[in-house]
């Protein structure tokens, strides 16, 4: 039976908590794949964006929930998990709170076929005429293409998805990513998650 895995990696800058939620479906959803899936989200957000944020910001922990992908499956009690720490390398000012790096990801068909993630935690340094800079942006598509990839984890699969719920956090369906871009503006942070 389908599983599915979604990470809430927890971050915080100041007194703003900072949260980027990515789900995946596998074969099966197993903790210790989902523990792995959970650091390599981690790994990544570090790979592309530290050396261009704020040195005030710091990740290092993450939620985790799985269910079984049968309409109504009920929410689970997150799983808390301590991801690798990483904070920003950038000196200059940051920009103002809830400023973010907008990252669009697709999946073809009918609704819900669409996700977002707001990264926030930038500078001065990558805000060129009130836009990102042209540099960001391309680590921003490079970050979607590598999001976009099939993950193998302990010869499992795992494709990434837009995940639909319920009002009480049941699961309801998904779809599988299959493209995305980077906004080239600024967008503020909302205070709902990304599902």
């Amino acid at each position: 039976m389908a599983g599915v895995i979604r990470v809430n990696l927890i971050g915080a800058l100041g007194d703003q908590d900072l949260q980027n939620t990515f789900a995946w479906v596998g074969d099966a959803a197993i903790l210790a794949d989902a523990l792995l899936l959970a650091e390599w989200l981690s790994i990544k957000l570090d790979q592309y964006f530290d050396a261009n944020m704020t040195t005030g910001l710091l990740y290092g922990r993450a939620v985790i929930n799985m269910w079984d992908a049968v309409v109504n499956d009920p929410l689970k009690p997150g799983i808390p998990h301590d991801v690798p720490t990483w904070a920003g390398d950038q000196t200059p000012d940051q920009l103002p709170q809830g400023t973010s790096l907008l990252l669009n990801f697709k999946a073809y068909g009918l609704p819900p076929n669409r996700k977002r993630m707001y990264v926030g935690g930038f500078t001065e340094a990558d805000n060129t005429a009130g836009l990102p800079s042209s540099a960001l942006i391309a680590q921003g598509n490079s970050f979607i293409e590598d999001m976009l990839l099939t993950k193998t984890v302990n010869t499992h699969d795992y494709l990434p998805i837009v995940l639909r719920l319920g009002a009480e956090g049941q699961y309801l369906t998904h779809r599988v990513l299959d493209s995305g871009f980077c906004s080239a503006n600024w967008a503020r942070l909302r205070s709902r998650r990304s599902r």
